[in-house]
């Protein structure tokens, strides 16, 4: 455990721990440690504050409400990797569409958690992401919503650059809590309580990021579910 560590890691049962060993202890108290330095946002109110810009791409339509930000619909994004749609398939080069919230954590250690959720019926098409990304605003490592399916329904997915995927059943909504951390230079996510995604990554990361983007297949478009996000907590 940390020195001076309570709670979880005094008794050594550190599978929170994800920060600066010497700053965060995740011992539930605001008072030192982790708890103490964690920056977050809740979605209070009804208008998003504290620095979210509009990065990448274009604005999506949403509502911060009941402790929530909720994306109703998204606009179509310069594909790179297959320009005549539109969506993430290669995270080296599709971007989406970015709402992002700047954050220099650099190389260090860190740990995000959030909570999310997202409903996307057979004839809609929903992609949805909580990413961190580079300067570049290349996506390094993100947990959501995926449904690219014409025929079939959606799915909670969580993935690291470089790293492995998780895909969670198919269905046509989901709700989901998920914790993104870096330690000794892997990235590792646990998505609903059980580890799903690991990679090792050094990736200088500068931005919490809201990502979004409307299917389109040549000429063929799509309409778009609905993305909530309930809390987004970093602690680095």
């Amino acid at each position: 455990a940390p020195a001076g560590g309570t709670g979880r890691c005094a008794a050594g049962r550190c599978e929170l721990a994800g920060c600066n060993s010497d700053r965060c202890d995740l011992d539930d108290s605001n008072a030192n440690g982790c708890e103490a330095t964690r920056r977050s946002d809740e979605f209070d109110g009804t208008a998003l504050t504290g620095g979210w810009t509009q990065a990448v791409g274009n604005a999506a339509a949403y509502t911060v409400s009941a402790g929530r930000i909720t994306f109703t619909d998204a606009p179509f994004a310069s594909t790179p990797s297959l320009p005549t749609h539109s969506w993430i398939y290669d995270l080296a080069q599709d971007l989406g569409n970015q709402l992002q919230l700047p954050r220099a954590i650099g190389t260090r250690d860190f740990e995000l958690s959030t909570a999310f959720s997202w409903e996307s019926s057979v004839v809609e098409l929903t992609l949805g992401y909580i990413a961190l990304v580079d300067a570049q605003s290349r996506i390094v490592a993100y947990v959501g919503v995926h449904d690219g399916y014409t025929s079939g329904l959606g799915a909670g997915t969580a993935a690291v650059a470089n790293g492995s995927g998780y895909a969670a059943p198919l269905a046509t909504a989901g709700a989901h809590i998920a914790v993104i951390r870096r330690r000794a230079g892997v990235i590792s996510i646990t998505f609903d309580g059980q580890l799903r995604a690991t990679g090792s990554s050094s990736a200088d990361l500068r931005a919490v990021s809201l990502v979004t983007v409307a299917h389109r297949d040549n000429g063929r478009t799509y309409p778009f579910g609905t993305f909530s996000v309930d809390y987004l907590r970093l602690c680095d």
